[in-house]
C-alpha cells in the first residue's frame, strides 16, 4: 500500500509511505534567474507525481487558502502551487482528498494550546515544533532534515510525512475519518 502526503509551497515536500519505507521528495522548484527567487519546476512536479502514481491508494494534500493581511503576490504564488499539485494529481490519476490544517491537526492531536502571552506567530512555531515530535514519534528512523549538512529538521517535512501518515490512516476505523 502507497500513500502520499503533500504540502504544498516553495518549501514543501511530497512524502510517500510505501509498505513502511518512506520516501521524501522537495516540491520542484527552479530559479528564477533573479536572485534568490524561485518558481515551480511544472514538468519535474509532473514527473515526481508520476513516479509516486504506480500503486497509490490515496494522496492527502493540504488544503490552502488565504488569508487576510497576507500579500497578493504571496497569496497568487500560494494559489499557484495549490492548483499545480491538484492538476498533477488529476493527470497523475492518483486518487486524492484536499484536508484543511485544521482538520488533519486535530485528528493527529497537533495543536498548540493558546496561552495569555502567546502570539499568532508563537502558537504557528509551537505547532511546527509539535508536527515535527510527531512525526519522529511515529517514524522513529525516519530523517527530517532536508540536507546532510542541515542541523535542525524541516516542519514541512514533517507535515508531508504527517499528511502521508493521515492517508493510510482514512477509513481504518470504518467513518471515512483518519483514526489516531
Amino acid at each position: 500500500m502507497k500513500y502520499i502526503g503533500i504540502d504544498p509551497g516553495m518549501s514543501g515536500y511530497l512524502a510517500v509511505i510505501d509498505s513502511g519505507d518512506v520516501y521524501h521528495f522537495p516540491a520542484p522548484t527552479r530559479p528564477t534567474g533573479k536572485g534568490e527567487r524561485r518558481r515551480y519546476d511544472i514538468p519535474g512536479m509532473i514527473d515526481l507525481l508520476r513516479m509516486a502514481a504506480t500503486g497509490a491508494e490515496l494522496c492527502v494534500i493540504e488544503k490552502q487558502q488565504s488569508f487576510p493581511g497576507q500579500g497578493v503576490a504571496s497569496t497568487f504564488t500560494t494559489g499557484l502551487g495549490y492548483g499545480l499539485w491538484l492538476a498533477g494529481l488529476t493527470a497523475a490519476g492518483i486518487p486524492f482528498e484536499a484536508v484543511a490544517p485544521a482538520t488533519w491537526k486535530a485528528k493527529l492531536r497537533i495543536k498548540a494550546l493558546p496561552s495569555a502571552a502567546s502570539t499568532a506567530a508563537s502558537r504557528k512555531k509551537a505547532t511546527k515544533a509539535l508536527a515535527i515530535a510527531t512525526a519522529q514519534r511515529l517514524f522513529p528512523g525516519v530523517s527530517l532534515l532536508p540536507t546532510d549538512r542541515s542541523r535542525v529538521p524541516s516542519a514541512d517535512m514533517a507535515e508531508s510525512l504527517l499528511l502521508a501518515y493521515y492517508a493510510s490512516r482514512r477509513d481504518t476505523d470504518g467513518t471515512g475519518e483518519a483514526a489516531q
